[in-house]
């Protein structure tokens, strides 16, 4: 299945655990551990019905984190990615995994996307670059276009724990989680049950 230097990517839960999907093949794509993802979803099912939900994955890479939603019951997806290569590499694993009308897939930038967007989303997960300029950029574009999340909504974060957090106006800070260098931030509006 894999492609030569490819890494081995497998879903950690639900309904497509142990499936194997493509990674992305560039050097600047990073994908989130298994443990980290199978923590992203065990505190979103705290905070949010997965039944009624749907996903964003921005700057989505593989498509990992949709995949992962969609296996643990979330019935729709939607991904943002800019790269060509990862948006072949996200369709190759929509093709694999059969989900093809459960999924949405934008080619857009991100920040791009989230101030242009009509849609809002149950659950956001952001994995942005690891480039703090660049970070920074997509969270003042989130901070300032909060009608892309539900009332009931959540937002997911992960960075590297050496990072600063981002300060938000619109958005108050749940909890904070750590998994050895990587750190994954709740968050829901302001104001917001």
């Amino acid at each position: 299945m894999n492609k030569k230097n490819d890494i081995i990517l497998k879903i950690s839960g639900g309904d497509f655990k142990g499936r194997t999907i493509y990674s992305v093949n560039t050097s600047n794509t990073r994908y989130t551990p298994q443990k980290v993802r199978a923590a992203v979803f065990s505190i979103l099912n705290s905070y949010v019905d997965f039944q009624k939900s749907i996903f964003l994955d921005m700057c989505s890479g593989s498509g990992m984190m949709m995949f992962e939603a969609l296996s643990r019951g979330i019935p729709n997806a939607e991904a943002v990615e800019i790269s060509p290569k990862a948006i072949a590499t996200i369709k190759e694993n929509i093709d694999l995994l059969g989900v093809s009308e459960k999924i949405k897939l934008f080619k857009i930038d991100i920040s791009r996307y989230i101030k242009k967007t009509d849609n809002v989303y149950n659950i956001l997960f952001l994995d942005p670059p690891f480039n703090e300029s660049i970070s920074e950029k997509i969270y003042v574009n989130l901070d300032e276009n909060t009608d892309i999340i539900a009332e009931d909504g959540v937002v997911i974060i992960e960075k590297p724990v050496k990072h600063k957090s981002y300060e938000f106006k619109n958005l108050q800070l749940i909890k904070e989680y750590s998994y050895g260098s990587i750190a994954l931030l709740l968050y829901k509006k302001k104001g917001a049950h």
